[in-house]
């Protein structure tokens, strides 16, 4: 186990830190047992959030999980609410700047590689792919600018307004995008 008083390794029959001379009673009051866990960071085998977080490391692992816990009732919250009050803007514009803050952040800091299935599509949805030469067969030429790409905003429109195209497209660009990103 670990000493909370000076973080050092010590053993678990010990009722005195050797380093410190703390009191191992006085650790064990401030211990959350979370039960056996494998891999844990010091000898006892059980879990201590307080020892676990005081490690930079798994500090901005723990962090980075709070802080998605946080937008995750947040965007909740919104959604509730938006059911209450109608707002000038769509919700939808601010959970993309909230989600694309917090994609941008884990990024820069965790080595997260985020994958947009949207941006995904929309190039898979280019003219010249094998997803594109499929959607011609049953899209209306209404969606189709002149230089011949998906109009997307005519797209949402005639997808919104039939439920039947809708169902024809997602079968043919979701599978594609899965494949895009599982290879």
């Amino acid at each position: 186990m670990k000493c909370f008083n000076c973080n050092k390794f010590i053993p678990d029959v010990s009722e005195v830190c050797p380093y410190c001379n703390n009191s191992v009673d006085s650790n064990k009051e401030n211990v959350i047992d979370f039960g056996n866990i494998d891999n844990t960071s010091y000898n006892s085998g059980k879990f201590d959030i307080k020892v676990y977080i005081k490690e930079p490391k798994n500090r901005k692992v723990v962090f980075g999980a709070l802080a998605l816990i946080v937008l995750v009732i947040i965007i909740f919250i919104s959604l509730v609410a938006s059911m209450f009050f109608k707002s000038s803007e769509p919700d939808y514009k601010v959970f993309t700047r909230v989600v694309a803050g917090i994609s941008e952040y884990l990024e820069e800091n965790y080595r997260v590689k985020n994958l947009e299935a949207d941006r995904i599509a929309q190039m898979l949805m280019e003219p010249q792919t094998d997803c594109y030469q499929k959607l011609l067969r049953f899209l209306p030429a209404e969606v189709y600018n002149e230089d011949e790409t998906i109009n997307r905003l005519a797209l949402a429109a005639e997808l919104f307004a039939s439920k039947e195209l809708r169902q024809q497209v997602n079968q043919v660009v979701h599978p594609a995008v899965k494949e895009y990103i599982c290879g």
